[in-house]
């Protein structure tokens, strides 16, 4: 049997023709006797629909005379809704939600999960790993947990960890968890269309948690495939969430000097969802 799967932070943007030839890892026939299986799934909505209309409503509303082109978010990104979690709402929370309805689906208690990974953007605070705070909501004692981050992809290699975990016979059944508190991100107050270009890709953010319950199983005939992931880090630029200690090198593409970071009571600024040193 023979898998590729593959998926990349953003697609390849080059300078010049190139005619480099991708590598698949892990493209060989898939020989080994453990299978890891997705046995249960589960999700979590805010109840609070928020339309492209609605956020380039707001972002008319507080701009301070500027108009953003009407349709741009759906266009460019084909984004139509998204929701947004009530104030005070913490990535773990929205993570611990989706992660029981997945427990639930796979029929397995807790206490049977051997590795917890918490696998999103955002995350409740620098220190430490936010796989601590949704190990004590969901109660999986008897699991070693850690977070794994990398931006859109972090699901993504969260399982592909989970996956190497369970066919290396070091875990059994491993929950992998995400939740995405990100809306509180968004500069609503954007100057012009070159600030837009940097922001847009905040405008399609939403709140939201998901979850996968992977267990080993000999069966051959289904599991998880290898994957092969690619990146090209020299364009970062064109998709960022600012905020963190590049934030001021980043205003070359658009972020003002005088933009106001997220707002967070002095009660909770150490559990603030995002960077834990935004300036923008």
């Amino acid at each position: 049997m023979t898998g590729r799967t593959f998926a990349a932070s953003a697609p390849r943007h080059t300078c010049e023709p190139s005619n480099e030839t991708l590598v698949h890892v892990n493209e060989h026939r898939h020989d080994s006797k453990i299978r890891a299986v997705v046995s249960g799934t589960g999700r979590h909505l805010p109840d609070e629909v928020w339309t492209s209309e609605m956020v380039e409503a707001r972002v008319n509303r507080e701009s301070g005379g500027w108009t953003i082109p009407k349709d741009i978010v759906r266009m460019a990104a084909g984004v139509v809704e998204r929701r947004y979690a009530p104030e005070g709402t913490s990535s773990s929370e929205l993570a611990a939600r989706a992660a029981r309805r997945a427990l639930d689906e796979s029929g397995l208690e807790p206490q049977a999960i051997d590795l917890l990974i918490f696998a999103s953007a955002s995350h409740d605070v620098a220190e430490p790993a936010t796989a601590n705070m949704l190990q004590a909501a969901v109660g999986c004692d008897n699991a070693a947990v850690m977070d794994v981050k990398n931006a859109c992809n972090s699901f993504l290699n969260g399982l592909e960890v989970a996956h190497a975990f369970i066919e290396t016979g070091r875990a059994g059944r491993v929950l992998v968890a995400a939740g995405e508190r990100l809306s509180p991100t968004i500069k609503w107050n954007i100057a012009d269309n070159t600030d837009l270009a940097a922001r847009l890709a905040a405008l399609t953010l939403g709140d939201a948690g998901a979850a996968f319950v992977v267990e080993a199983s000999a069966e051959r005939d289904r599991g998880l495939f290898p994957g092969a992931f690619e990146s090209d880090g020299r364009h970062w630029e064109l998709s960022t969430v600012l905020g963190g200690a590049r934030c001021k090198e980043v205003r070359r593409i658009g972020c003002s000097s005088s933009a106001a970071a997220p707002s967070c009571s002095s009660s909770q600024s150490s559990a603030c969802p995002g960077s834990s040193s935004r300036c923008c």
